[in-house]
Order: C-alpha cells, then structure tokens, then sequence
C-alpha cells in the first residue's frame, strides 16, 4: 500500500522532477488530492480559510491599535515609568511563547471563570457574537507578541524622529504637545513602522499554527498539524508553500 502511494504521488522520481511537475501542476491549478480525506487540497484549504482569516485579521487590527500606542506613549514618556512598564511589558510579552500564554488564557477564564468557550470557532454567518466570543482568547494569546514587538518597534522609531531638529524647532515655536506627537513625529515615523508591520505579518502566520492547535479552531494552522501528524504529504506540501 505504501508503495502504491508513493508511485501514485510521484515521490519514487528524483527531486527535479518532481519539483517541476509540483510547479507545473501549481500553475495549472491542480493542488493534488489528500491522502487522509481522499479530497482536493485546494477544498479544503477554502473550508478552512474562513477561522485563519478572521483570527489573523482581527489580530493585526488589535495589535497595530494598541501596540502604536503603547509605542507613542512610551517614546513620549521615554524614561519615565510609563516607559519602563511599558518597555517591560514588550520585553515580556515577546518572550513568552504563544502557546504558554493561550493555556494560560484557557485554564483561567474559560474553565475556571467561564467567560468565554473554552475551544472551537463559530461562524461570522450564525452570528457576530457567537463570532467574536469565540475568537477573545485566540486573539489576545496571539496579540501579545505583536503587540510588545510593534510598541518595540513604534517606540525607537518615534524616539529617533523626536530627537530630530526639525521636532525641537517645532516646540520652540509653540506647537502644542499633540500636533508635535500626531502632526509631526508619528506622521514621519509611521512609514518605517508599517514596513515593519508588513514583514512581520509571515511572524504573525506562524502564530497562528500554534494557536489554532491550543483552541481547536479549525483553520489553516490546523490543517497543517492534522497533515503532518496525518503524514498527508499533498496537503502539508500545499500549505508550507
């Protein structure tokens, strides 16, 4: 039976050859059929785009929103304790793993308060707060790191627009505290901070893997785990391109 499927997947044929034929079939559309659910990948990655989306989407919002502002301010208050909890809390944030801090989510306010569903994912369709009850934890354990590694990022950023000459003749005319932080600093910083955001976003995908795994979600990330533990070579091949 091995055997048969090897010769059926083409994986007997040296490397080259089958990465051609991967690339040809790609381009033509045909993403294979999986092993396991005898089903063509490109189905049931569409199955299971929706959870991925949804959790990846709402993170970066949450994550920008909170992390550029943690950033500001910090830069703003740089030195001060506001800066150095907030300095401590990216520090942190960035270090704990995903995973540790989706478990921790999980046992204390899902099993133990019993504030939201403890595991799975429900549909935007059957309803916008079955949706986003769902998605409070998955969220939050993802947006952590992003948004210790976004306020990192927005803080240096804004500290080096800060110090330029241009922001020290704008408050000896008098600009207010407001225009100098919003008109001036964050306007010029902003550039580098979305560049950065974008090239992170693969970061972002990856935490997503893990996180869906801890939640039960049914998305992308899952799917990739299900094929690896499931050896299903098609689907697996699919998703880590």
């Amino acid at each position: 039976m091995i055997v048969g499927i090897r010769e059926k997947l083409g994986l007997n044929d040296p490397m080259p050859v089958q990465f051609i034929r991967w690339v040809r079939d790609m381009l033509r559309g045909d993403f294979g059929t999986s092993i396991f659910a005898g089903r063509p990948v490109l189905e049931l990655i569409a199955q299971r785009l929706e959870p991925t989306v949804s959790l990846s989407s709402l993170t970066m919002l949450v994550s920008v929103m909170i992390g550029v502002s943690f950033g500001t301010l910090a830069a703003w208050r740089a030195s001060g304790p506001i800066d150095r909890v907030l300095t401590a809390f990216s520090a942190l944030g960035f270090s704990v793993p995903v995973f540790v801090v989706g478990y921790f989510l999980v046992y204390f306010f899902a099993m133990q308060a019993h504030w939201v569903p403890v595991q799975g994912y429900k549909p935007i369709g059957q309803g916008l707060g079955a949706w986003i009850e769902h998605l409070i934890l998955p969220t939050v354990a993802l947006s952590v790191a992003y948004i210790a590694f976004i306020a990192r990022i927005t803080r240096a950023s804004m500290l080096e627009v800060l110090s330029e000459d241009y922001m020290r003749t704008a408050a000896a005319k008098g600009a207010s505290s407001y225009a100098m932080l919003f008109h001036h600093a964050l306007k010029n910083a902003g550039v580098q901070i979305l560049t950065v955001i974008g090239i992170s976003f693969a970061y972002l995908i990856g935490g997503v893997v893990l996180t869906e795994t801890v939640f039960n979600i049914p998305g992308i990330g899952r799917l990739v785990v299900d094929a690896i533990n499931n050896r299903d070579y098609p689907v697996f091949r699919v998703c880590s391109s």
